[in-house]
């Protein structure tokens, strides 16, 4: 057995993948036919056949391997550390796998035992730290994903034994966060760390170098220090092409923003050339991709910016033929293409016209306005971009809004109402792309113009006040929040009659949700009842807004102790749930999962198992296997049977 094992080692580092495969099945054979003593090499030959698996991307094979061998270490006492190796490998397959839920629980796991142990064990921690922030990367989760590199560079730092080729990855990681969060300062500052070590240990002239350096470009271009920019783009095109075929993607990336950044710098003739070689260079005439059209986008801007207008206009066409390929012609991309088309025709001698009916022609596809005016322009650009923002377009109706907010700027005045209302949309549209900055300048500047109008528009004031509040909130400055919120409440209940009942309400459970997140729990609890009976009022007694309050009134009762109050709660949340939507609702599920756990510490086990296993039953048939609900849920009710059995 111990010779086959050899043997598949020694083929897998040949690469022979179906020869390993072989012999290591072959030890676990033999292992297996041996009556007692030999359980560790069975979980050795086990996760050495999970690696074959996993790296032939036969991943559900992987991980049962390794699932297999990780039972087998847990039930020696001396196989720790195997068990966290193990732990962190399944996480691995999982990662690679896309199972992000799945794996970030096997890399906490390992990561746990890992700091469990009394041995310098720094590079394993790291290293756990280092997945469980790509995990969150993945996720989009930039903080997490930035504590977590963090972390991991700390324990790099006193690690012992080789940790360059992890460091390159940490520092890549973080570089990579901060560039996500606009931190350009910080984002440069560790690719440059990357750099310095990817230099040592890959040498002058590798791909990583190269992308690297492309990203170290991206930041320098978004810092405006362009001529460093285009000397790292220059250096990584160079790299790439020294390794790649000179027509492939990441030559072509390169390329462009070096073309791009002449153009950023009023460089036409020299953009213009550089577009034109690389259109006859990294394109063909059968190519219909996102990428040919950008490329020809930029070529119209440079032939606008050169008065070029009729070679403008045939590169903005051929842009506009290929995205109304790829996306069809009611999309946000077209009618973009459509608005540079109208920017080209009004440069063009008297082509004004034209372009006020490229611009309809845009907006057309959203909604049919003839013949319009400027003013009538902005409120079609409104129109479109309240419909983009209905079908989840929420960029393309961010531009719109800019475009209306400038025409109403120019044509009533920055302190008009329709630059208020066009202000207000445009902080909502913010809002919603989490832009929580610009948002709340927006409904700043909403708030000081009308309030310098009239009191007509106090139900404006009102709901950008609350946003407004909502944003502090998000940036955890609750007292601020809190002020402005009860602004907004105080003005909504003086407005009663223009404003619902329902939306005092509503406003009412966000400032105790703002008090909740605070840790004023008694605050919070306030208003989660005077919510719950304006609620009561409005919308009835059974209502889904009226579970709501219930449900967070008793997760509050739960948290100081008052268990029997909590289980009112939950229980009256439970009833309406269930008549509103039914037994296999993931609310009712919710509710169930409170329950058992206070019945869980009653020891009312028969009880908590009950409600836990509906609670499974649920959850289990709406979300996926691997959702951490469901994974909850499932663990409870295992550790309940095992309590009963005992």
């Amino acid at each position: 057995g111990k010779a086959m094992l050899l043997c598949g080692t020694l083929y897998d580092t040949q690469n022979k993948n179906d020869d390993a495969m072989t012999a290591f099945n072959k030890a676990l054979e033999i292992f297996r036919n041996i009556s007692t003593g030999e359980e560790l090499n069975v979980s050795l030959a086990l996760s050495n056949i999970g690696i074959i698996h996993a790296r032939k991307a036969e991943f559900q094979e992987a991980v049962d391997m390794y699932k297999q061998a990780l039972e087998i270490r847990k039930m020696n006492e001396d196989s720790e550390y195997e068990v966290a190796g193990s732990l962190f490998n399944i996480g691995n397959i999982l990662y690679q796998w896309n199972k992000d839920d799945e794996a970030l629980l096997y890399f906490e796991e390992s990561l746990e035992l890992y700091q469990s142990f009394q041995d310098d064990e720094d590079l394993a921690i790291a290293t756990c730290l280092f997945k469980i922030g790509s995990v969150h990367w993945r996720r989009k989760n930039l903080n997490k994903a930035l504590r977590s590199y963090e972390e991991s560079l700390r324990y790099c730092s006193h690690a012992e034994g080789d940790v360059d080729n992890l460091l390159m990855s940490v520092y890549k990681g973080l570089a990579d966060c901060y560039f996500g969060k606009e931190r350009y300062d910080k984002a440069l500052d560790n690719y440059v760390e990357c750099l310095k070590i990817q230099k040592v240990e890959l040498g002058d002239d590798s791909t990583e170098i190269a992308n690297t350096c492309h990203c170290i470009g991206l930041v320098y271009q978004k810092e405006k220090g362009y001529e460093n920019a285009m000397n790292f783009h220059s250096k990584a095109l160079e790299i790439f092409e020294g390794n790649c075929d000179e027509g492939t993607k990441d030559c072509s990336a390169s390329d462009l923003e070096m073309a791009r950044i002449l153009l950023l710098t009023s460089q036409n003739e020299e953009a213009l050339s550089r577009l034109k070689n690389h259109l006859s260079k990294y394109c063909n005439d059968d190519d219909m991709s996102e990428h040919v059209a950008s490329v020809y986008e930029l070529l119209g801007t440079t032939q606008r910016n050169l008065d070029q207008s009729n070679e403008c206009i045939a590169s903005l066409n051929k842009a506009l033929e290929i995205r109304t390929k790829l996306f069809g012609g009611t999309s946000g991309q077209v009618a973009n293409t459509l608005i540079e088309l109208g920017l080209a025709m009004e440069n063009a001698s008297d082509g004004s016209d034209d372009a006020i009916s490229l611009y309809d022609q845009a907006i057309s596809m959203y909604q049919e306005i003839p013949d319009i005016d400027a003013a009538k322009v902005a409120g079609a650009y409104t129109r479109l971009a309240n419909l983009l923002d209905e079908k989840g377009n929420h960029e393309a109706s961010l531009q719109s809004l800019k475009k209306a907010l400038k025409i109403y700027s120019d044509c009533n005045g920055i302190e008009s109402v329709e630059v208020a209302k066009s202000l207000y949309r445009l902080g909502k549209a913010y809002d919603r792309l989490g832009n929580y900055e610009k948002s709340a300048a927006c409904f700043t500047r909403t708030i000081k113009i009308f309030r310098t109008i009239d009191d007509d528009y106090g139900v404006y004031v009102s709901q950008a006040l609350s946003f407004v509040g909502r944003n502090y909130a998000r940036r955890k400055q609750f007292g601020k929040a809190v002020e402005l919120c009860t602004e907004s409440l105080k003005m909504q209940k003086e407005l009663i009659g223009e404003v619902e009942l329902v939306d005092i309400a509503h406003s009412l459970l966000n400032i105790g949700d703002i008090m909740n997140q605070w840790g004023k729990r008694e605050q919070a609890l306030q208003f989660y009842e005077e919510a719950l009976n304006s609620y009561e009022e409005a919308v009835g007694f059974d209502s889904l807004d009226v579970a709501m309050c219930k449900y967070n009134i008793g997760v509050l009762k739960k948290s100081v102790g008052e268990s029997e109050t909590a289980l009112k709660c939950f229980g009256e949340a439970l009833k309406i749930h269930r008549t509103k939507e039914g037994d296999k609702s993931l609310n009712v599920a919710t509710d169930l999962f409170q329950i058992a756990r206070i019945y869980d510490s009653y020891g009312n086990r028969k009880k908590a198992l009950a409600c836990f296993e509906e609670c499974y039953r649920i959850r289990s048939d709406v979300l996926d296997e691997d959702h951490l609900d469901v994974l909850a849920a499932r663990r409870y009710v295992s550790t309940i049977r095992k309590k009963m059995k005992q």
